[in-house]
């Protein structure tokens, strides 16, 4: 248990702003400054790699300020998360669902879903990072498990809450990455 400590507090100092304090249990408050990928430790490549991916995509979609990236992050986390759980377990699963056995259903809805997300992924760490490809698995699972709380509650309300929750997590480190650095 020490030495997995140890490790964290050495990946959270070497994330955190030149003079912000790390205690090791939560990120520190930072100015707000853009984190370059030369700032990004070398034990996280593909991290580095992303930043200036992250950068250039939401300055693309104009959403370079933080008022306007925490707008689009709200509708992303509560409105898109929702049609997603509509499409993905009410339409994709339920459909699958009366024409296969649940496991199947579960298991191809899932897989649809995780694929979908293959191609957001790639666009920020590019095709041939193995992010692309490993990250989408996560997605698959949690795809997996909105799909049984679904098939188990009859209501999209539990899957669509879950899914917000992970959605705002991914948007504040962005926000960390984008505007705050992390640490």
């Amino acid at each position: 248990m020490a030495a997995r400590g140890r490790r964290r507090d050495a990946v959270l100092r070497a994330y955190r702003p030149a003079g912000a304090h790390v205690d090791g249990n939560r990120l520190a408050r930072a100015p707000i400054r853009k984190q370059s990928a030369a700032q990004i430790d070398d034990g996280v490549p593909a991290l580095a790699a992303a930043v200036d991916g992250i950068h250039a995509k939401i300055k693309g979609m104009g959403v370079d300020s933080p008022s306007r990236y925490i707008a689009l992050s709200t509708f992303y986390a509560l409105g898109h998360s929702g049609l997603e759980e509509y499409y993905w377990r009410w339409f994709v699963f339920g459909s699958l669902k009366r024409r296969t056995s649940l496991g199947a259903a579960i298991l191809w809805s899932s897989v649809g879903f995780m694929a979908h997300h293959v191609l957001i992924v790639a666009g920020f760490f590019g095709w041939s990072s193995p992010l692309t490809y490993a990250l989408p698995l996560f997605v698959a699972i949690g795809g997996a498990g909105w799909a049984w709380l679904y098939h188990h509650t009859g209501s999209l309300y539990g899957p669509w809450i879950s899914h917000l929750f992970v959605d705002a997590a991914i948007f504040f480190i962005g926000f960390q990455l984008s505007f705050q650095g992390l640490g």
